[in-house]
């Protein structure tokens, strides 16, 4: 039986999944390195995506610790080097509306305001590292697929700009033509701030770096496969070398190895998303459904659909990906 959730396709760590985002990444510089030999360290962070180097990032420079960031694949290999770019506040499942109701306008104001600090943070970290990842865009829309659609959105956004303190704003079917794009399914839209697009993979490999400068250091093909303690000790094994922490911070999201704790199991559900991405549109393509927008955009007919023009012109689409990861039920979507 596999130790995994999904098809076991998903967790090949030592082969890089081939993308856009892998193929335009770009150079290097000093980031992560192998490790072979027996370490210690204040600090273990299992998981080298957003996450995991984000802590080691703000631990290094702002507290000197002495940390190691232990990543199965390479930096970028999981979620965080194959999305679709989108920094921005993101969904959750109750709404804000329903999320006051159920615990507190006050709480549900401090969650929101922590997600716009999140974006910000992003955009502080490129500009204040000189992350190659050009900053696409500056609010996310979302347009509505019918006249209820845009009904449901338009109060949606009210709240969030009346209760919330939310920069949203509300875009009527002849403004979304007029500004940013067409489509025989546009009914109106609303915007919200901040959110811009991003180059995930030269974003996470900048993030890599940063870390390293400031004094982390990135193993990368370093899958941690047992979880033990010697007293006050955490001992994390790989199958070269066992690295000893004081602190372990688990970062791995949608790959959470559940075979390292039992308190880990059945703790999270990966949702599975799949993207293209076009050959370069001309202008006069690009005409045709009048985009003159690099915003990100989602919208929601049956499920989700998220989708921007990238820098060079081609046209990114994300939405639904397979229900157990396997590679030939994914290729099936498209």
């Amino acid at each position: 039986m596999s130790r995994w959730l999904y098809n076991d396709a998903m967790y090949r760590f030592a082969q890089p999944e081939p993308s856009y985002w892998e193929a335009t990444a770009g150079v290097t510089g000093p980031g992560a390195t192998r490790l072979d030999n027996d370490e210690y360290c204040d600090i273990a962070i299992i998981g080298g995506g957003y996450t995991g180097l984000s802590a080691a990032y703000h631990l290094c420079r702002d507290h000197s610790a002495d940390v190691r960031v232990l990543e199965a694949g390479h930096v970028g290999w999981g979620a965080s080097g194959r999305n679709g770019g989108f920094c921005s506040m993101g969904g959750d499942a109750l709404g804000g509306e329903r999320m006051a109701k159920k615990y507190g306008l006050e709480e549900t104001q401090n969650y929101y305001a922590s997600q716009v600090e999140a974006v910000e943070l992003v955009r502080a970290l490129i500009q204040d590292e000189n992350i190659d990842s050009p900053m696409q865009g500056d609010a996310e829309i979302a347009f509505a697929c019918s006249p209820r659609h845009f009904d449901e959105l338009k109060a949606h956004a009210e709240f969030e700009f009346r209760e919330l303190g939310l920069d949203t704003s509300v875009l009527v079917q002849e403004a979304v033509r007029e500004r940013f794009l067409d489509s025989p399914l546009q009914y109106g839209a609303i915007m919200k701030r901040p959110t811009f697009g991003l180059h995930p993979m030269r974003y996470i490999r900048g993030l890599s770096e940063a870390a390293v400068r400031h004094g982390a250091k990135v193993h990368d093909d370093h899958e941690v496969i047992e979880w033990t303690r010697e007293g006050n000790i955490h001992c994390l094994r790989s199958k070269r070398c066992t690295v000893r922490a004081r602190t372990v911070i688990l970062a791995t999201n949608g790959f959470l190895p559940e075979h390292l704790d039992r308190r880990f199991s059945g703790q999270v559900l990966p949702m599975i998303s799949a993207i293209i991405v076009t050959r370069p549109m001309t202008e006069g393509e690009q005409a045709i459904q009048a985009w003159q927008t690099e915003c990100p955009t989602i919208t929601a007919l049956n499920l989700l659909n998220y989708f921007r023009m990238l820098p060079d012109g081609r046209f990114m689409f994300g939405g639904r990906g397979s229900a157990n990861g396997n590679p030939d039920s994914t290729a099936e979507n498209f």
